[in-house]
């Protein structure tokens, strides 16, 4: 940064300003009690973005007071970003200069400021202001336009419930404050919007009435607007925290651990234990654009909610005496009995669905055997040849296990119950 940058950057504060641009003569009379002081409007602050509800912050030159110092609001066209070097030229031999746009969604200024008491007013034409001043609109339109996508979404998940999966591993909370966030700021954005509107109606009513440069809208429109606005920002800000608490929780997952440094609660079943005479090898893993596929690994997800605070995806895979086999085992810690219950009943529903998550080689329909194994409140079984499909329960234990290969898993019961015991 050069020398001269950093003295006007040490030479600037920054102000809230509790004024709605719309209101011209309030503006520019806090402007110019700001230079009366000694503070000069230099710019907005990058930090305007942060600012709550309706207010700007503006960033003031501190240099000595100056009393006579008048600011004055001219209406333009919309982004643009300067005046003509006529209008300028024009301006100046008034003795008015030029200092920047300021523009908002319903009327556009170019700020000029003048210390000369005896300069005329540069603008005095209000049927130009009531041209000037527009209702928001594309603004209005829009947050119409973002409620009907946001009830059909709504709509075609509910009915299509392919979401349903993934959403259920999300907690409770999160999901019904990111519902109320949004359509909270749904809401506040069309009032605040609608307010906008009845204020650009009233200055126009003020216009004509008093053929006025300076209407002065209703108070109660600007304390509606602040009311609003500033609901809108706490919602942003609470929408945010929320974002970030959905991208924390979807990341607590230790991914594709290799089965050797997987080290459950509970006994894990292994394919190599099955196969029994030491002749089963895993398969090798597998390098697919760079990125590393291992058949033999577990994932780990703690606390993905709705009543499941821990969650296990096993997989493996490889080959031995009996030939090539593959098991993938989904093991669940719920809440409490009733919430395992509950997910019991949602794994076998997944499971005999077409657009089910679970993966399974057996037909959608094949119903499920209930066998009696001790350790196990419920075991669920269904086979078709060397496919099979296991679900069960016991307190607060669930799981879901799908094997294919040519052992005769009835013999392998047991010690599937035997993994809903935790290891003291």
């Amino acid at each position: 940064m050069s020398r001269s940058k950093k003295e006007v950057s040490g030479n600037l504060i920054r102000k809230w300003a509790v004024v709605d641009a719309k209101d011209i003569a309030r503006t520019e009379t806090w402007l110019e009690d700001m230079a009366a002081q000694g503070l000069f409007f230099h710019d907005f602050s990058g930090l305007s973005i942060l600012a709550p509800g309706p207010l700007w912050i503006v960033l003031f030159r501190k240099d000595a007071p100056r009393p006579e110092r008048r600011y004055r609001l001219c209406p333009t066209r919309p982004q643009e970003a300067e005046p003509s070097q006529e209008t300028l030229e024009l301006y100046a031999q008034s003795g008015w200069q030029f200092l920047r746009y300021w523009g908002t969604s319903c009327v556009s200024y170019y700020l000029f400021y003048t210390d000369d008491p005896a300069a005329p007013e540069p603008y005095t034409d209000p049927d130009s202001l009531y041209e000037a001043l527009r209702p928001p609109k594309k603004d209005v339109l829009n947050d119409l336009l973002l409620g009907v996508v946001l009830y059909t979404s709504a709509a075609i998940l509910s009915a299509t419930q392919i979401l349903d999966r993934q959403l259920s591993f999300l907690p409770n909370w999160i999901l019904a404050a990111a519902a109320a966030l949004l359509i909270a700021l749904w809401l506040s954005s069309l009032l605040l919007n609608g307010t906008d509107w009845l204020t650009v109606l009233a200055l126009r009513q003020e216009i004509r009435r008093r053929d006025t440069v300076r209407p002065a809208p209703p108070p109660a429109l600007f304390a509606a607007r602040c009311l609003f606005s500033s609901l809108l920002s706490l919602l942003q800000t609470g929408l945010l925290a929320v974002v970030l608490a959905l991208i924390f929780t979807l990341f607590r997952i230790n991914s594709d651990l290799p089965l050797e440094q997987f080290d459950p609660d509970f006994d894990l079943l292994t394919l190599s234990e099955m196969e029994g005479d030491g002749s089963w090898t895993p398969e090798p893993d597998l390098e697919v654009a760079d990125q590393l596929l291992r058949f033999n690994a577990a994932d780990v997800y703690q606390d993905p909610g709705r009543g499941v605070p821990m969650w296990y995806d096993v997989s493996q895979a490889g080959y031995g005496t009996s030939g090539d086999s593959d098991m993938e085992l989904n093991y669940y810690i719920a809440d409490d009995p009733q919430a395992a219950r509950e997910l019991l009943t949602s794994l076998v529903q997944d499971l005999q669905s077409p657009d089910g998550d679970l993966l399974s080689y057996l037909p959608d329909q094949l119903p499920f055997q209930r066998e009696t194994v001790p350790g196990a409140e419920e075991f669920l079984v269904r086979r078709e040849g060397e496919n099979w499909d296991v679900v069960a329960l016991e307190g607060d234990r669930v799981l879901a296990l799908r094997y294919g290969g040519t052992l005769d898993l009835t013999e392998w019961y047991g010690d599937i119950a035997a993994m809903l015991m935790p290891e003291a």
